[in-house]
């Protein structure tokens, strides 16, 4: 696989509709092969537990729709009471004797299990087994089995982020904001701004693609390739810039992308340095790990001594931070997008000051694309004189390795920051980076990819496009979901209320006017794709939705 000349790898997202047939068919399916050996239950009380999670021991029998046994009296309250008398350490090993030898689990093995680095080719040597006193199961009670320390977290610490602005720009702005910033200060946002989906799907859609998200990298190629995008969509008439920012845990990734929810504040940006307009990615691939090596290891020897300008205005106090190491599906394809951002904003937006709602943070005035690059003539350059031509014959000449090079290893590369020693240490670390974070894999020189998969709650990003598997599919009256990819919504709170929740004050109006309607227009049996596809406009508040199943259709759980 080659690094594409012309840009990134699409991120396109192509979401197939899951149709009411398709859900009937995988009710039939789900049938055939789970209640082969079921009967079903006459008592059950659909009304009463359809909205209810899994029921404990002791409950009514008709909470069970269908029971594993041809004599449902079998299933009475003595069955329940044997169970009850079972203690849960008891039923736990009862479960693992039958169902764990493949994790290397023995029988009459106690919790809790080994853990160790999978990056290691063995696991640890197993501790003789002690034949238990009364003395050893009081030592037992009272103190925890040690445990091998787990492996670190490859949680973000320094992100790239490319920008049109330049930084007196940003600093006067004072930082960066989403997309939606500036149209939540003409008129209501969209609801569809709040969902990731949204993000992820900004270069395919026609109307309202600006979301309350923007796009870190962990590799200066790709933030340098989105800057020159960003650039040439304003006319491509100067030299954007890539900035070095200190990760905060309002980022997180999402496959090889870091998503930044909110923004990022001028104060956590640690350096920066000007790209030519044009760049793009080399094609030139690296097939071995060595070579890999050896390109960072030129590449350090020749580095010029301003590549990277130091921002004198960063803030010792995010050192502290990195990028939350969870993933965030429910941004991905909640029912409720608002209120799921506000909530993740909440609980990690603290470091950079997010308190009630949205923008972020009150700029003195709002920076447009149109007013940056009309502006650009009377803006300070972002290097001093001379340093540019020095930047850009080194990025030129070491193409794959400035392409590849990770921001944690890029810290070496200011004055005053980095601890590494000689170059074979930083092309190591180098490697290393690129390798542990999936940036490349050897053999191949792939950058930043960009596809969503939605599987069990989880998010994985990979080729550019997205797929949901298992999960609920509820096929009903006002709403078209599929598991947790569903991006039905129905949050009472207007966008209005959120975009302004946080300051309390009324915010300088962009240099231009953002002319987009305001009436709400939803088909609800629709899909958000086809919504944010094809609709004049998108409402600006999230809808409620009946979650009442019609009585003539199914709702099953994928397995």
């Amino acid at each position: 696989m080659r690094l594409k000349a012309g840009g990134q790898v699409p991120s396109a997202l192509d979401v197939p509709e899951f149709s009411e047939e398709q859900a009937l068919q995988l009710s039939r399916e789900y049938a055939a092969k789970y209640e082969a050996d079921f009967i079903r239950n006459p008592d059950f009380n659909f009304e009463k537990y359809k909205n209810e999670q899994a029921q404990g021991p002791g409950e009514e029998v008709n909470v069970l729709s269908a029971m594993p046994d041809q004599d449902p009296n079998n299933w009475d309250d003595a069955y329940w009471d044997r169970l009850r008398q079972i203690d849960f350490k008891s039923s736990a090993v009862s479960f693992m004797d039958n169902h764990a030898s493949s994790l290397g689990w023995q029988a009459g093995q106690q919790f809790p299990l080994a853990l160790w680095d999978e990056s290691t080719s063995e696991a640890p040597a197993k501790k003789p087994k002690v034949e238990e006193t009364p003395e050893t199961q009081q030592q037992g009670e009272t103190s925890a089995q040690p445990s091998l320390p787990m492996p670190t977290s490859t949680a973000p610490k320094v992100v790239f982020y490319g920008d049109y602005l330049w930084p007196a720009e940003a600093k006067r702005q004072g930082g960066f904001l989403t997309p939606a910033d500036s149209l939540a200060l003409s008129r209501n946002p969209p609801i569809t701004a709040y969902t990731l989906r949204t993000h992820l799907n900004r270069n395919s859609l026609k109307l309202h693609p600006e979301t309350f998200f923007t796009s870190a990298h962990e590799t200066f190629g790709a933030a340098a390739k989105e800057a020159a995008d960003k650039a040439a969509k304003l006319g491509g008439q100067f030299d954007p810039v890539v900035y070095m920012v200190h990760a905060t845990p309002n980022m997180f990734k999402v496959g090889k992308e870091v998503v930044v929810a909110g923004g990022i504040t001028w104060p956590q940006v640690m350096a920066w340095t000007q790209v030519p307009r044009d760049y793009s990615l080399p094609e030139e691939a690296v097939t071995r790990k060595q070579e890999l090596h050896e390109h960072f290891e030129k590449a350090y020897k020749a580095r010029p001594v301003h590549l990277l300008e130091k921002n004198p205005d960063y803030d010792a106090k995010f050192d502290q931070y990195t990028a939350t190491a969870e993933e965030q599906p429910q941004l991905l394809g909640s029912r409720r997008p608002m209120g799921e951002l506000l909530k993740f904003m909440k609980e990690h937006g603290a470091a950079v000051g997010f308190q009630e709602g949205f923008p972020l943070f009150k700029p003195p005035k709002v920076i447009t694309g149109q007013a940056s690059a009309a502006g650009k003539d009377v803006e300070p350059a972002p290097h001093e004189e001379g340093v540019v031509e020095e930047v850009w014959n080194f990025i030129k000449g070491h193409a794959v390795a400035i392409a590849l090079l990770p921001a944690v290893a890029a810290l070496n590369l200011i004055p005053g920051l980095g601890e590494i020693a000689d170059a074979a240490e930083f092309a190591a670390l180098s490697t290393e980076a690129v390798e542990s974070t999936g940036l490349v894999l050897e053999g191949t020189s792939a950058i930043e990819g960009g596809t969503v998969a939605v599987e069990d709650g989880t998010v994985a990003v990979e080729d550019g496009t997205v797929a949901v598997e298992d999960g609920t599919v509820a096929v009903g009256e006002g709403t078209s979901a599929v598991g947790e990819g569903s991006s039905a919504v129905e949050d009472t709170a207007t966008a209005k209320d959120v975009t302004t929740g946080n300051q309390g004050a009324d915010i300088a109006q962009p240099e231009e006017e953002l002319n987009l309607p305001d009436v709400p227009t939803h088909e609800p049996g629709a899909s958000v794709e086809e919504q944010l596809d094809n609709l004049p406009d998108v409402p600006t508040h999230e809808i409620e939705f009946s979650e009442k199943v019609p009585s003539d259709k199914i709702a099953v759980q994928a397995d």
